[in-house]
């Protein structure tokens, strides 16, 4: 049996579920980048009255007799997969809570040095979803450890060597870039800087801006100025990943549209195997909006790769 290391892919799996396609194509996900990195799968399973959905007794007798019953699910979900990972690891938590249940994952993953977790979305829809949360929502806003994140929309990939960076241009997501070359060292050797300008509304078209000197110019010169800056602040980041030795391109979108939409088209037409980006935290009004990485995430059909800008 291979040795558990310290850079390995934690896969999560649910025994207990449907194997529904995120699932599997989560579990290849994860077998892909093990190959091009050279690490090993460990399947992650909380045993927990929540991913259980057990109200009884979770005393240690029950736990004890369960925990084979468990691994056997484990392994023939495996092997209905058609993956040849590490021996599952399970742990216990024996709170009624998805947070955390998901805090133990992240947790372990942490002090095992994981090079990254990966899991899958059902990717819910309305309000519910938002109040409720999931296990791959709080994910994101909690874990530390790199997510590779796969939904049901997801399209397996040839290869995950080239990904699409999106960035805003903020202090922490060019502080991020970084941490994205350092940390897929190995996995991607191509990397598509994206920044798509603001798609200003009707009125401000209309009126122009002011500058800070005084005098209105017009909109479209005010982005045509700004592009400018943001190709000069991307160059600078493509000459990053270049000196780390990756290959590395700038793209400055100006056309107008959603951003989503607009990072999926670019990566579609860029034929990228992931998409990656800094996720941000913040109050419950930006939970309940969603930051453009967990958009990213509910609706993308490529593997999305979202890591914290203070991790």
């Amino acid at each position: 049996m291979a040795t558990k290391k310290s850079d390995n892919i934690i896969w999560t799996v649910d025994p207990f579920g449907d194997l529904s396609v995120s699932a599997g194509q989560s579990a290849k996900v994860a077998e892909m980048v093990a190959r091009q990195t050279g690490s090993e799968i460990e399947p992650l399973y909380v045993l927990s009255p929540d991913g259980f959905n057990w109200a009884g007794d979770f005393s240690n007798q029950w736990v004890k007799e369960i925990l084979p019953k468990v691994k056997d699910k484990i392994e023939s979900k495996i092997r209905q997969i058609g993956i040849k990972p590490l021996s599952p690891t399970i742990l216990i938590h024996r709170m009624l809570s998805l947070t955390g249940d998901t805090k133990k994952v992240i947790g372990y993953a942490q002090r095992s040095g994981a090079r990254m977790i990966v899991l899958s979305t059902h990717a819910r829809k309305g309000l519910n979803r938002f109040v409720l949360g999931s296990f791959a929502e709080t994910a994101i806003l909690n874990s530390k450890v790199p997510l590779l994140i796969v939904n049901p929309k997801c399209q397996l990939p040839k290869k995950l060597s080239k990904a699409l960076f999106a960035t805003d241009m903020s202090k922490s997501s060019k502080k991020g870039f970084r941490k994205f070359l350092k940390n897929t060292k190995g996995l991607v050797n191509t990397v598509v800087i994206y920044h798509k300008m603001p798609d200003p509304i009707e009125p401000v078209v209309q009126t122009g801006v002011q500058l800070a000197g005084g005098g209105w110019v017009s909109i479209q010169q005010f982005l045509n100025k700004e592009s400018k800056q943001k190709k000069v602040e991307c160059d600078k980041l493509a000459k990053v990943a270049k000196g780390m030795g990756f290959n590395a391109q700038v793209i400055i979108d100006k056309t107008p549209g959603f951003v989503t939409d607009a990072i999926l088209d670019q990566a579609h037409a860029s034929k990228v195997g992931m998409i990656a980006m800094v996720s941000k935290t913040g109050p419950v009004s930006t939970l309940l909006i969603g930051s453009v990485g967990r958009q990213m995430a509910r609706v993308s059909d490529l593997p999305v790769y979202l890591f914290h800008e203070d991790a």
